[in-house]
C-alpha cells in the first residue's frame, strides 16, 4: 500500500504514467480529503501482476459543502448539525500507516519548506515501511536552475541522516523522466512483503 504524501507537488499525476490506474478525482474535490484507489502493477522478474492500493492522504481535509437542509415540516425536528464521525476522512481521523508497506513523500525542489514537512513528516513512519523522497520539477530546475531553493547538496544530506528504509530519486510528472525508478522501487515493499510471507509459511 504504497501512500503519498505532501503538500500537493504533482501527486495527481504520479501513477498515471507508471500504470493504467484509475484516474484520481479532479479538482477542487481532489485535496478535499484522504483518496485511495487500486492499480495493478507488474513484478517484471516473474510477470506477476499484483493489486496495489494507493491513498492520497492529506494531513488535514477541507469540510466539503453540505447541501442546504430542506425546511421541516411543521412539528418536526430541524436535521441533526454535522457529527465530527461525518467529516472526511485525512490523517487526524486515520491512522494512514496502519497496514501500509511503502510511503511516498513528494518534494519540491524550488520550495525550501516542502522538504521541511518531509522532515517532520518522516519521523511519524514506521522503520518496517519503505520510504521514497521524490524530488519533483525537475525539468523546471533545469530551466530556470535559479529558481531552485533546495540545492542537491541539502537533499544529499538530508538523505545521509535517514535510514536504510529511505530511498531518493528525481523526477518530472510533466514529462515523466525518472518515473521509471519509481515501478522499480515498487519491487522493494513488494519483495518484503513476499518475504514475511514465506517466513510466516515455514513457521506453520
Amino acid at each position: 500500500n504504497p501512500h503519498p504524501r505532501r503538500p500537493r507537488h504533482g501527486q495527481k499525476q504520479l501513477f498515471r504514467p507508471v500504470c493504467k490506474a484509475a484516474p484520481f478525482p479532479t479538482a477542487p474535490y481532489l485535496h478535499l480529503k484522504l483518496i485511495f484507489l487500486h492499480i495493478i502493477w507488474n513484478y517484471k522478474a516473474t510477470d506477476e501482476a499484483v493489486r496495489v492500493e494507493i491513498w492520497d492522504v492529506v494531513d488535514r481535509a477541507k469540510p466539503q459543502p453540505q447541501a442546504a437542509p430542506s425546511p421541516s415540516p411543521e412539528g418536526k425536528s430541524p436535521p441533526a448539525p454535522l457529527q465530527s464521525s461525518s467529516l472526511p476522512p485525512d490523517a487526524t481521523n486515520v491512522d494512514v500507516y496502519r497496514g501500509a508497506h511503502g510511503v511516498i513523500f513528494l518534494v519540491d525542489p524550488t520550495r525550501k519548506r516542502t522538504l521541511d514537512y518531509v522532515r517532520k513528516a518522516i519521523e511519524n513512519v514506521p522503520e518496517t515501511v519503505e520510504i521514497l523522497l521524490l524530488a519533483n520539477f525537475t525539468d523546471a530546475v533545469w530551466q530556470k536552475p535559479q529558481a531552485r531553493e533546495l540545492s542537491e547538496s541539502k537533499l544529499e544530506q538530508f538523505m545521509r541522516r535517514q535510514g536504510e528504509n529511505v530511498r531518493f530519486a528525481e523526477c518530472s510528472l510533466k514529462t515523466c523522466y525518472g518515473l521509471k525508478e519509481l515501478s522499480t522501487w515498487l519491487n522493494i515493499p513488494f519483495l518484503k512483503l513476499k518475504r514475511a510471507e514465506l517466513g510466516r509459511q515455514l513457521e506453520q
